[in-house]
């Protein structure tokens, strides 16, 4: 196909396993500036954000986490489709130090693709930690490509990462900038079409390539790596989870955090809500008697002030839970704890098919299934938050326990505090069952979770202190 692409600005995409520091460094490169959307068609988060560097401007997409190209998983369909269809300029292949040779059979599929490839070898700082050096300049030599050490958390090594960056967009497009170029057959696309093709025939041939790219992952992180004779030592994040993932402290630390989390949501918010909900009323107030004064008919005056102001009112009433909940399930992200809490989760999650942190928004949805609902936004599968959602609302909330306590004191008197707890029990119950269910039911390939159900402890990211600039745009809706 010998077609013009033309668009106004370079795209530089940013690909990498998931736990690699990717959004970190997305949101390191673009800060406040950025768009998020939903990729066509699906309702995986598409984030996009426009940058600005020596009088050049180029757009970054972040491509969703995903450890090869060549599965039916949506995750890696996208980031495939995106790559092959829309040509980004320069690909940004974020890599795990510390775990090198896993990250590696990404980047081999990249380049067996005819990517432009830019490395931003993140964790760095960790990596030297633990005892592993990486000869960066060994490592850019063995693939051709740039790399760039980086701390994304720390905003380290960025200023050279985009240097780079720009620079290939340069060396691909041309130094006109003109940003039209020539697609043209590729031996990537052929590549890629081998490491995604179904038919029987062509299975083994897609096994064999599997295996170089494994092989020579290995090859080359052997080649540039060399350990201290302390590496063996505990990292701080080890020590951490000796004592967070401890057979008998790991799930009262658990429950320890969500109830934290509770409470930093629900009890922190309360005054924000009733000082929003006095400035409403007041303001209804003044509203229905200038209207009044005005001369206005009651069947409008009941509309602007009953209708729509209380009901915007109710509205933003919950603002402020959904954000503190937003910003706390970022900070757990950006510390490293989620990852835990899947894991521990995960085991009641995956019997009735859900992944472990699907455990967050259940238990938020006893505090109110608005946010719980909200909630499931930080799930990575659409299946998951699809049955999240769906369940949610079968979970009692805070608001349906007068109810209960007023029916229960009614018509059990001698038995109110078992029925109360009958009815939340009864909740739990059903939204398990129903999960179950819809996990059977919506087990679609288009909708099937990659990762549903198994949580490597070896792929949980190691614990880092959390940043303004992740925890505020983590979740910038979203």
């Amino acid at each position: 196909m010998n077609e013009i692409v033309s668009r106004s600005l370079p795209i530089i995409a940013i690909a990498g396993n998931p736990n690699s520091g990717k959004t970190a460094l997305f949101n390191a490169i673009t800060g406040a500036r950025q768009h998020v959307g939903n990729w066509p068609g699906v309702t995986v988060e598409k984030k996009e954000g426009r940058i600005a560097r020596s009088g050049k401007s180029a757009l970054v997409v972040d491509l969703p986490g995903t450890y090869s190209l060549g599965s039916q998983a949506l995750d890696e369909t996208i980031a495939r489709d995106f790559i092959m269809r829309e040509r980004p300029d320069v690909v940004i292949n974020v890599v795990d130090s510390t775990n090198l040779e896993r990250n590696l059979y990404l980047t081999i599929q990249l380049l067996d693709m005819g990517v432009p490839i830019v490395m931003a070898l993140n964790i760095f700082d960790e990596a030297e930690a633990l005892g592993i050096h990486i000869d960066v300049e060994a490592l850019s030599k063995d693939l051709g490509v740039t790399v760039v050490p980086t701390v994304a958390v720390r905003s380290q090594g960025i200023d050279e990462l985009l240097d780079a960056a720009f620079a290939a967009v340069s060396a691909h497009s041309g130094e006109d900038g003109s940003g039209q170029r020539a697609e043209q057959d590729s031996p990537g696309e052929l590549a890629l079409a081998l490491a995604t093709a179904q038919a029987t025939p062509v299975i083994e041939q897609r096994d064999q390539a599997a295996e170089r790219r494994y092989q020579l992952a290995a090859e080359i992180a052997q080649s540039v790596i060399t350990t201290s004779p302390d590496s063996a030592a505990e990292s701080p994040s080890q020590r951490i989870d000796r004592v967070a993932l401890n057979r008998w402290l790991a799930y009262p630390i658990f429950f320890g955090v969500v109830w934290a989390m509770f409470q930093f949501t629900f009890t922190l918010s309360e005054p924000l809500a009733n000082w929003l909900g006095s400035a409403i009323g007041a303001f209804g107030a003044w509203a229905e008697h200038t209207l009044a004064a005005a001369g206005a008919p009651d069947m409008v005056v009941a509309f602007l002030v009953d209708g729509v102001i209380a009901g915007l009112g109710a509205l933003l009433e919950f603002a402020p839970p959904i954000f503190l909940l937003f910003f706390a399930i970022s900070f757990l992200e950006d510390i490293g704890y989620m990852a835990r809490a899947a894991l521990l989760s995960d085991r009641f999650m995956g019997a009735i098919g859900l992944h472990g942190k699907a455990f967050i928004p259940m238990i938020l949805g006893f505090g109110c299934n608005v946010t719980g609902i909200l909630a499931a936004r930080s799930l990575d599968s659409p299946r998951d938050r699809l049955i999240s959602v769906l369940v949610n609302p079968l979970i009692s909330c805070s608001a349906r326990l007068p109810v209960y306590v007023l029916f229960a004191g009614v018509f059990f008197p001698k038995q109110r505090g078992l029925i109360v707890f009958s009815l939340y029990a009864l909740g739990v119950v059903l939204a398990a069952s129903v999960a179950k269910a819809l996990s059977i039911f919506l087990n679609l390939p288009r909708l099937k979770s990659r990762d549903s159900c198994f949580i490597d402890r070896c792929h949980c990211r190691s614990y880092a202190v959390s940043t303004g600039v992740t925890s505020g745009s983590s979740y910038r809706t979203n």
